[in-house]
Formats: C-alpha cells, structure tokens, sequence
C-alpha cells in the first residue's frame, strides 16, 4: 500500500474539522435550535467518518490481505456509511426547516455523498484506480464536513451580529 502518508494526512485534516467545530461550538454560548444541532451532528459525524476511513485502508491491509482486498473491503463500507448516513439526513432534514440556505447545504451535500458512491462503484468495478478512487470518496467526505463547519460558523457569526 504506497497511500498511507496521504490516508494518514487526510486522518489529521478531518481531525482538525472536528476540533475547530468543537471549540466554535464551545465558543457560540448560545442556546441552539434542532437545525444548529442536526448541522452539528453531522459536522462531527462527517469528520470521524473521514477519520476512521482515512484509517479502514490500513487497518485491514495489516491482517496480511492484499492491498486491492484492503481497498474493496475499505471501498464497501464507505458506499454502506453514505447510503446510509445520506437516508437518515434526507428523513430528518424533511422535519427541520424549510429555510433556503438548509435546503441548498442539504442538496450540496446529498450531490456530493452521490459523487462518493460513484467515485466508489468506479473502484470496485476498475480495481486499477481503486485506490485513487477511495482516496477521492475520503477527499469528498471531507469537503462535505467543511461545507456543514462553514454555514455553522456563518450562523454563529450572523446570531451574534443580531444580538449586538
């Protein structure tokens, strides 16, 4: 496996995600609504996701399976993670708000977890870019958790300029 310096980068990048959530979270000291936090949970939970995939790769590839094994077991589970986590923000979203800018955030994301089960299912189905393909998904996910931390900063930012 000649991709752990960039899963093991990626690892730190979605780290840093949930860290700096925390601290704004820690920061904001107001009372939030079930849509700040529906955006929080998912924040935290894109960044772990980002985290612990970033990691799947070389933790199966350590059971001395081959690499293109590690790469189509990793690949599976992020296609089960996104499905999965793409079903339950679309049942709970419907229940939220109706507000434009959740609706966008919402379509941005649900495009984007789209791409990383296509980037997937190329990888399964042309085990020569698998690799390439999965570090794609991770780099998706990744963007997906920014995406939420930006509007969650925004909506921070714009309470406290009303409160002022």
């Amino acid at each position: 496996m000649h991709s752990e310096a960039l899963l093991l980068g990626l690892a730190e990048v979605s780290i840093a995600v949930t860290g700096f959530s925390g601290v704004v979270a820690a920061l904001s000291r107001r009372t939030w609504g079930d849509i700040e936090r529906f955006r929080f949970i998912n924040l935290i939970s894109l960044s772990i996701a980002a985290t612990i995939y970033s990691f799947l790769p070389l933790a199966v590839s350590s059971y001395d399976v081959s690499d293109a094994f590690a790469w189509i077991v990793s690949a599976s589970l992020l296609v089960v993670f996104v499905i999965t986590f793409q079903t339950r923000q679309l049942f709970a979203v419907k229940k939220l708000t109706t507000s434009s800018i959740s609706i966008w955030t919402g379509r941005l994301i649900l495009t984007a977890s789209g791409v990383v089960v296509l980037l997937q299912l190329i990888g399964l189905t042309v085990p020569a870019v698998i690799s390439a393909t999965y570090i794609s998904g991770i780099l998706v996910t990744i963007l997906q958790a920014v995406i939420q931390f930006v509007v969650f900063v925004l909506r921070v930012l714009v309470d406290t300029d009303q409160r002022s």
